[in-house]
């Protein structure tokens, strides 16, 4: 339902721009808390999805944010993490980021080996990381996506809110 103001005069102006100008308040105010709710919603999605791994990291630092300028919302879930990509889209000839065959630093690796292998003595931590960081080089890494499922996963609400805030941004502007 749209509104309608009618203006017969110059003295009806200032009630009719105020109106517009609150409900346009309304709307944006709207708007906000469906991109707050969708990016929240989105990254509990992508942490309950993604790999624990040896230390958790890459969970522990997937984030949600809104951003907010006149007339602009922007919502963003994503990992400051080096291996973030690598571990949703793979490597290698087994990965969707391209055939490239380049090996993960083996310093990278030292923690992983250390809890999921269980070596203490550090010479040996850098000869097997260095061992697993070529084994990845040459043969790559199967993708996870985390972030792709989490989107997949909540694809259906995140387009009911888009159109509906759509139809309600119509009616204002």
């Amino acid at each position: 339902m749209a509104r309608r103001t009618e203006i017969n005069d110059a003295g009806d102006l200032r009630p009719a721009m105020g109106r517009t100008i609150k409900f346009r308040k309304e709307v944006e105010e709207d708007v906000a808390d469906t991109m707050h709710a969708m990016v929240a919603h989105f990254e509990t999605e992508a942490v309950k999805n993604a790999p624990v791994g040896a230390t958790g990291d890459l969970k522990d630092s997937i984030f949600g944010e809104v951003r907010e300028r006149p007339g602009t919302i922007v919502g963003r879930v994503g990992t400051p993490i080096r291996h973030g990509m690598p571990v949703e889209y793979g490597t290698g000839p087994q990965g969707r980021l391209g055939r490239s065959r380049k090996a993960p630093p083996s310093s990278a690796l030292h923690e992983w080996v250390r809890k999921k292998i269980g070596i203490t003595d550090e010479q040996e931590i850098r000869s097997v990381s260095y061992l697993i960081a070529r084994a990845i080089g040459r043969r790559g890494t199967k993708p996870q996506p985390f972030m792709r499922e989490a989107y997949v996963s909540m694809r259906k609400k995140f387009r009911q809110a888009v159109a509906q805030t759509k139809r309600i941004a119509g009616r204002v502007w």
